[in-house]
């Protein structure tokens, strides 16, 4: 693996880690009744599986939820790599 490739792949992984502890910063700077709507759409959304898959489900549907509805709290990959 070229040194290129391998800086790319480095970025994209600080940058989830990023996004994540983002996401998750702004999910708890929420107001309680917008944590619990979409806390309520996850827990459907998940529904249908079990155990830890149903977690993870929860999880994911509950990041993409916030940044959907808040995008302006999540810098995009290019301006966070500017940031840095």
């Amino acid at each position: 693996m070229g040194k290129a490739r391998e800086q790319r792949e480095a970025d994209r992984l600080a940058y989830d880690a990023y996004r994540h502890h983002a996401i998750s910063i702004a999910f708890r700077a929420l107001p309680a009744k917008e944590r619990t709507a979409i806390e309520q759409l996850a827990d459907k959304a998940a529904s249908r599986f079990k155990g830890s898959l149903r977690e993870a489900t929860r999880a994911a549907h509950r990041e993409r939820l916030t940044v959907s509805r808040y995008p302006d709290r999540i810098k995009s990959f290019e301006k966070w790599r500017q940031a840095a």
